[in-house]
């Protein structure tokens, strides 16, 4: 699973996994006529657009999954008014935060002229004084911080003073932290750095990413006393390197090459290095996946390292990086044929491996063929790259596309209907950024 949708879909993981065929790739096929943090301008799972560019490469073989052919079911052309529809109503979901807060995201970034509004009205009501949701709040806020609202870094800074002094930091407040940038951007990673030791693991891991993100020297202390606790979960102890390395702080590589070699659980380290843009941390990914080669199984190192390599070169902005980790994914898949396909099909395609989007398309089609009782994450993560690349309409996708925002609600159970859901949102963003180029 890539690290942005781990941290972003906790609360649906949940779910999912009380509900009838969940991972279960032989569960019975849907039918049916939404931070690694991006840009600050964009929303968290969402890029800067840029077309496909013609650049032929020859791709590796890699094992192909086994199953049949996708059978999508037909479904009318995506409509622009539907598709904004689909996104307001699950950006009013509140059955679903995390998904709620994805189609905000969407809207967000693509400039919805009403968002700003319906969120002062909607998720910033307060009642005697208070906000009447804090965590409907905190989504909030985020969003207009996306959207650069000029108050809302003073008002994200209040809220999470008041949920500290409070004990309740939640991860929520720590993604809009996250987002708080300019004149007021070290005392947001003051208090990242105070949520980052807290009791809540799940907000601690966003504020740590966040500080890692942002290069933060501020936190050094906190940071190195995570990355060194040994009986600290690895995902939480790899941020926590990832954002020593970003700050150059000097004892982290020395603590990265233990931890490399150490780590009982070398894929969760790999997905905790996982950070957008810090670079630093890819000879330690490199490292563990050679352990695990050594070991004589490398297969859960290598798919946390496909996703890590997306995810540190997803922005674009080194291109020889990029290639250089496309060189490494297809020498790992030339050692070993019967690493995942899959998984290298999705993380080449992000790191600019044009000539994949053929195995791409057809993998996004088997997954939303097949969406019931499976995990979206690998979907939804397609659909944002058809949409950073405006491919919505190219006839390799087209028809995913058409079906996934066409997906009727589940009545299988909750966790299902959540999914189909986010899908729904996902396949509406794609289409509507790819009709802005």
């Amino acid at each position: 699973m890539r690290r942005a949708s781990f941290l972003a879909c906790l609360s649906l993981a949940t779910v999912l996994a009380a509900a009838p065929g969940c991972g279960d790739d032989t569960a019975p096929q849907g039918g049916g006529a939404p931070a690694t943090p991006t840009t600050p301008d964009a929303p968290a799972g969402a890029s800067p657009t840029a077309t496909e560019r013609p650049q032929p490469e020859t791709p590796t073989p890699t094992r192909p999954r086994v199953h049949e052919p996708a059978k999508l079911p037909s479904a009318p052309p995506v409509q622009a008014d539907g598709a904004r529809a689909t996104l307001r109503h699950a950006a009013e979901s509140n059955a679903d935060i995390d998904g709620m807060r994805a189609a905000l995201l969407y809207l967000a970034e693509l400039r919805d002229a009403d968002l700003a509004a319906d969120i002062r009205r909607r998720l910033l009501a307060k009642d005697a004084g208070a906000y009447v949701d804090d965590d409907d709040a905190a989504v909030g806020l985020e969003v207009l911080l996306a959207l650069g609202d000029a108050q809302a870094a003073e008002e994200a800074l209040a809220l999470a003073r008041a949920l500290l002094a409070d004990e309740e930091a939640s991860p929520a407040i720590a993604q809009a932290l996250a987002r708080v940038d300019g004149a007021r951007r070290a005392d947001a990673e003051a208090l990242l750095a105070q949520i980052a030791v807290g009791d809540d693991p799940d907000a601690a891991l966003f504020a740590v990413e966040a500080l890692a993100a942002h290069r933060s020297t501020t936190a050094n202390a906190a940071l190195s006393r995570i990355a060194g606790d040994a009986s600290a979960e690895e995902l939480l102890r790899g941020s926590a390197l990832a954002g020593l390395l970003a700050a150059g702080d000097a004892g982290a590589a020395a603590l990265a090459e233990r931890l490399a070699a150490d780590a009982d659980d070398g894929s969760a380290l790999i997905d905790g290095l996982a950070v957008a843009g810090v670079r630093e941390v890819v000879p330690y990914v490199q490292k563990l996946v050679e352990r695990g080669f050594a070991e004589g199984n490398a297969d859960f190192e290598f798919e946390s390292a496909c996703t890590a390599l997306a995810t540190v070169y997803g922005d674009g902005a080194d291109a020889a990086g990029a290639a250089q980790a496309r060189q490494a994914i297809t020498d790992w898949l030339r050692r070993d044929g019967s690493l995942d396909g899959d998984v290298a099909t999705v993380a080449l395609w992000r790191l600019g491996d044009d000539a994949r989007g053929a195995e791409a398309a057809k993998l996004l089609a088997y997954e939303v063929a097949n969406h019931e009782g499976r995990d979206p994450d690998v979907a939804i993560e397609l659909l944002e790259e058809v949409a950073r690349r405006g491919l919505a309409d190219d006839p390799r996708f087209a028809a995913a596309v058409r079906a996934a925002a066409a997906l009727e609600p589940s009545t299988s159970g909750p966790g299902l209907d959540l999914a189909a859901a986010r899908l729904r949102a996902a396949a509406a963003y794609a289409f509507l950024k790819s009709s802005q180029r």
